[in-house]
């Protein structure tokens, strides 16, 4: 077989010598575009059989040229994307398929040669050229060693000091959040509650290896795991499902070795209680996290207990950051006459607020009382209380009262008059309905004249 593939070569060499003019590599290159030459000149094998050879010449005993897309569709991207296009492929496909994110370690590994080898100037040109063939010999400086690790090479990706131990990290277990709900009162003047939490600890019997005798198992040799083939139509699916005589732990416990206060779950029960200090005007949505309490599991890292602070609706106030809103009806005469209202605060004190002299209220007016809002840190001013008004107007008005009103304001009472049409006042349902018939109507001419524009256009 050797010898055939030898004699194939020489023969391939013959047909080139007598198809092409006998030309020396300088001439061979100057017939080349500039950029390429130099490329050539350049860009060359780091060892091998064919060390010497420009990728782009096409000499005897050349590797024959193999799929040179494969890397670009692992990666989805094309085959003239930028650097940058292809660090950004790798980086979102690296974090899908990560194995300590649950994705598929030999999908996770196939991604980060693509990325290895698309990343350097010299290997991409290689592989563009010859496929995967044209690789061979270029690892490590031309040792043929297995190329660096997919894991370094997302740590140095994603900003990790590679070595002392970094290499993969273990899995974590998820974050336990809890959302503690107080009243605006007690977020006004601050408060101190206990948490109790029930979680999943480690057995502190037997440690959290479930029992005081395990053996590797015998199936999965240690991984948790097994690997199948699959045949899905022409193609073949490899497959890893969890080791079912261990349940994916890796490892087997006698019966009778079994701890007795975990019954084998490695886990168990623990009570544990969280203080929290809630100070004065503290906000919405603040956390308090407890590092390394959630639940535990054997071989992992643990989460954090996670207490979001959430705030009770009000009756009477609405919170707006460091402020403070109400809203407040008055009558008619109040809003021209000057209002006094008086409620309890958050502190349980009586609030009365009262309008200025001689002032009169607008419906949609907005009042400020400077200073009476949530408490603010580092002994800064508390915000501000804001008072929205609605104004209520009496339904109908007497002629007495009338007469009344128009001596005061200046005004002067109708007389009758038979030809006059008399208004009728439309409830809300009824101003809605308007409002909708408006908006179709608008929406109607807006299309008529886009659609004679349009003919205009066409005609000239």
């Amino acid at each position: 077989m050797r010898g055939h593939r030898l004699a194939t070569g020489a023969s391939r060499a013959a047909l080139w010598r007598s198809s092409v003019p006998a030309l020396s590599p300088e001439s061979l290159l100057s017939h080349a575009d500039p950029p390429l030459a130099l490329a050539q000149q350049h860009r060359c094998f780091a060892g091998g059989p064919y060390q010497g050879f420009p990728f782009g010449g096409g000499f005897p005993g050349a590797p024959p040229r193999g799929d040179t897309e494969k890397l670009y569709r692992l990666l989805g991207v094309d085959k003239n994307a930028s650097d940058t296009e292809i660090k950004k492929a790798y980086k979102q496909l690296a974090m899908k398929h990560h194995p300590d994110r649950g994705g598929d370690e030999t999908k996770f590994k196939e991604i980060s040669k693509a990325y290895e080898v698309l990343s350097s100037p010299e290997k991409r040109q290689a592989y563009d050229t010859y496929g995967e063939a044209g690789l061979e010999g270029m690892d490590q400086g031309g040792g043929g060693g297995p190329g660096p690790d997919p894991f370094d090479l997302f740590s140095q990706i994603f900003g990790f000091k590679p070595g002392a131990g970094q290499g993969r990290q273990r899995p974590r277990t998820p974050d336990s959040q809890y959302e503690l709900q107080l009243s605006l009162e007690e977020l006004y003047a601050g408060t101190k509650r206990s948490i109790a939490y029930n979680r999943e600890a480690l057995c502190a019997t037997c440690n959290g290896q479930g029992g005081h005798e395990r053996s590797q198992c015998t199936r999965c040799g240690g991984r948790g795991h097994v690997a199948s083939m699959q045949q899905m139509g022409p193609f073949v699916q490899h497959v890893e499902t969890p080791c079912a005589p261990c349940g994916g732990k890796g490892y087997v416990i006698p019966p009778h070795s079994i701890c007795k206060s975990c019954r084998g779950k490695c886990t168990s029960k623990e009570k544990k209680h969280f203080d929290i200090q809630v100070e004065a005007g503290l906000e919405e949505g603040a956390e308090f996290r407890f590092h390394g309490q959630s639940d535990a599991q054997p071989g992992h890292d643990t989460g954090d207990v996670v207490i979001i602070i959430r705030q009770k609706p009000h009756s009477v106030f609405s919170r707006i950051k460091d402020n403070l809103a109400m809203r407040k009806k008055i009558s008619l005469a109040e809003a021209l006459c000057g209002f006094q209202i008086t409620t309890t605060f958050l502190d349980g004190e009586e609030l009365v607020i009262r309008s200025s002299p001689n002032q009169v209220v607008r419906p949609g007016d907005v009042m400020c009382i400077e200073g009476k809002g949530m408490p603010r840190k580092h002994g800064q001013p508390s915000g501000n209380l804001y008072l929205y008004l609605d104004v209520e107007f009496p339904e109908s008005l007497g002629a007495e009262q009338q007469e009344q009103i128009a001596q005061t304001l200046g005004g002067k009472i109708l007389l009758e008059n038979p030809a006059a049409k008399f208004t009728k006042k439309l409830s809300q349902r009824q101003i809605q309905e308007l409002h909708r018939k408006s908006a179709q109507g608008s929406q109607a001419q807006n299309d008529q004249r886009r659609g004679q524009s349009g003919v205009d256009c066409v005609q000239q």
